[in-house]
């Protein structure tokens, strides 16, 4: 008799020809368990994930906010990578809501309404816009400087010999 730990491992107990099968998302919220493991989500809450399907330059997007530790991240669905969100009063209600970046891509495209559960287009400030302005601190003082020195090696007259 074989009295090992693993020895019933691989074999099932019951009626012949019947098997069972381990599902991969056992809340079936759409976001596999994996997924919901790993981020720190309870894959047997269907609550805690808010599917995003959105069409964004032409593509259909799909994706889903996944609720961990009090904040959502966003996983997307097609490419299997998760983004930050970030929290935000878009409309002036006191309530914020979830912005999404949906591609990766220009800052937050689309915000999330936890009251009203609508998706809406994001059209406030991103980081690029934010990034932009920054270069402009640095090239003025630049530009400022080069004009300087051209101005001086025009304005002071040669020495000639």
């Amino acid at each position: 008799m074989d009295t090992t730990v693993n020895k019933n491992i691989g074999t099932s107990i019951g009626i012949p020809g019947q098997t069972f099968i381990i599902p991969k998302d056992y809340d079936t919220d759409g976001v596999p368990d994996t997924i919901e493991i790993d981020l720190g989500s309870d894959p047997k809450n269907a609550d805690d994930s808010i599917r995003v399907s959105v069409t964004l330059n032409e593509k259909f997007e799909d994706g889903y906010l996944i609720l961990v530790q009090d904040k959502f991240i966003y996983w997307d669905k097609d490419e299997n990578i998760t983004r930050e969100t970030k929290q935000e009063d878009v409309n002036g209600d006191g309530v914020n809501e979830t912005l999404i970046n949906v591609d990766g891509i220009n800052g937050y495209d689309f915000f999330y309404n936890h009251v009203t559960q609508e998706i809406g287009p994001y059209t406030g400030e991103n980081k690029d816009d934010e990034k932009d302005w920054t270069m402009y601190l640095v090239l003025i003082p630049l530009v400022s400087l080069l004009g300087i020195i051209c101005f001086l090696y025009i304005s002071f007259p040669k020495k000639e010999k």
